[in-house]
């Protein structure tokens, strides 16, 4: 007996060991599977936008993020990932040492990275993201002063009805702000704004005015991605390449600017044919003196010179590609639309819903009969019971009516009948079911309790 005991107990722990660690494996492969969330992405390449593999446009672009290193967090880098093997190619995209080497296929680190409007603290490695989140991503125009100019329209989805005016308001910012610069959001005035449709059709819309706000009629019928491009006039940005001659960083103190080519080593001391103090200094103005030919000048020369004493330099900035989805529609398809969102069971209502159906009911309402003709005859809802689009709305429309209550009656407490003083009486109709089957339905009675009639 101790024998089998002792086997039975070694059984029983080696059992309790495994159905212990069994859930625990399983429940880390459950979260794996489950950690994903949506964020829609825009890439600008050189100031327009980008494409996907199948020629449409990168903009708004839903990614499914995988939780790829299981921690709990997504990163942009995760989001990039999924991207490229969404709508580009795997290999398109290549990180090193938490710096992007390679994006959409390009081999340049000439990028800048956006979530929801702000630039990144800390990198695609670092910062983060969150289910919903816009992620703009952009290779740069400018690789010389890095003075790309981000931009954003504050709507980045519009619904409208074809025919109506809409305006949009188009803002930014330096795309290498940081700090309190980086929330700053300045009107975007003089840039080309365009719609283009799904089927690559492009419409000018015009330029942005001084408020950065462009206006137009909706379009036909259809979905239109809205972009703007041109450039950002007069914008200060910092040239990277000037040096403080004596410190060799970028402290303004009275001393002259170098420029240093860093694949030469050459270097040369930048000035101006008019004094503009510390700057900034028109970049089209600057020109440069190879270092030993101005340490020939002498003095005088020298002193009849005037250097730029900082880096920051006035130039006009190419604009990052910014996108604004519009769905156009006709005042009918607008309510076929809200209608096949409904439930064909009157039982999926609450009181919460009550003003979005009256508010379909009023929309219905207001089209012509012509309109309304096409409505009640589409059969196609969604809910796939066979029912028409009219007969959907209708029964919505019932449903919500149970939620209210009338507090207005003046009736006595009491049961009410068909034969009581005074009497309920009642009527019955098919609306607009098609069924030719019709049940007559009548209200028995109807009870008044605490100034509520219940029928």
């Amino acid at each position: 007996m101790k024998k089998v005991t002792k086997r039975l107990w070694a059984m029983l722990l080696a059992l309790v060991m495994t159905v212990t660690m069994i859930p625990a494996l399983g429940g880390l492969a459950f979260a794996d599977d489950a950690a994903t969330i949506s964020v829609f992405l825009t890439v600008s390449n050189k100031g327009a936008l980008a494409t996907a593999n199948d020629d449409s446009l990168m903009a708004q672009k839903p990614v499914q993020v995988v939780d790829l290193d299981g921690n709990g967090s997504f990163t942009v880098d995760e989001a990039l990932v999924a991207a490229h093997a969404a709508y580009n190619q795997p290999d398109g995209y290549v990180v090193s040492a938490g710096q992007v080497k390679k994006f959409w296929g390009v081999e340049t680190s000439n990028l800048l990275f956006f979530v929801n409007d702000v630039g990144l603290s800390n990198g695609v490695t670092e910062d983060t993201v969150q289910d919903g989140d816009f992620v703009v991503a952009s290779i740069n125009t400018d690789d010389e002063l890095y003075s790309d100019y981000f931009t954003s329209f504050e709507d980045k989805n519009v619904e409208a009805l074809v025919g109506e005016q809409v305006t949009l308001n188009l803002f930014g910012r330096p795309g290498m702000s940081s700090g309190p610069d980086a929330l700053v959001k300045n009107p975007v005035a003089g840039v080309d704004v365009k719609a283009i449709a799904l089927d690559g059709t492009e419409t000018a819309l015009g330029k942005t005015d001084e408020s950065g706000n462009i206006t137009f009629n909706c379009p036909a019928a259809g979905t239109y991605v809205i972009t703007a491009s041109g450039e950002v006039k007069d914008t200060v940005v910092s040239d990277f390449s000037l040096l403080n001659y004596k410190s060799n960083d970028y402290t303004v103190d009275g001393e002259m600017f170098v420029k240093y080519d860093w694949t030469t080593y050459d270097s040369f001391v930048a000035n101006t044919d008019t004094d503009y103090g510390n700057g900034p200094y028109p970049k089209d103005e600057v020109k440069y003196m190879d270092f030993l030919d101005w340490n020939e000048l002498d003095d005088a020369e020298k002193a009849a010179m005037h250097y730029l004493y900082s880096n920051q330099l006035i130039t006009n900035s190419p604009i990052i590609a910014p996108a604004c989805i519009v769905k156009a529609q006709t005042a009918v398809g607008r309510v076929l639309d809200a209608i096949g969102e409904l439930s064909n069971d009157p039982r999926d209502f609450t009181a919460a819903d009550k003003d979005k159906v009256e508010a379909i009911q009023a929309a219905y309402d207001a089209l012509s009969a012509e309109d309304q003709a096409t409505v009640d005859s589409t059969f196609n809802h969604p809910s796939g019971d066979g029912q028409s689009y009219g007969r959907i709305l209708e029964a919505a429309v019932w449903a919500v009516r149970s939620f209210y209550t009338d507090t207005s009656t003046a009736l006595a407490a009491g049961t009410y009948t068909t034969t009581s003083e005074p009497a309920v009486s009642s009527e019955s109709s098919k609306g607009k079911s098609d069924s030719s089957r019709v049940r007559n339905w009548w209200v028995e009675s109807v009870v008044v309790e605490n100034g509520q009639a219940t029928a």
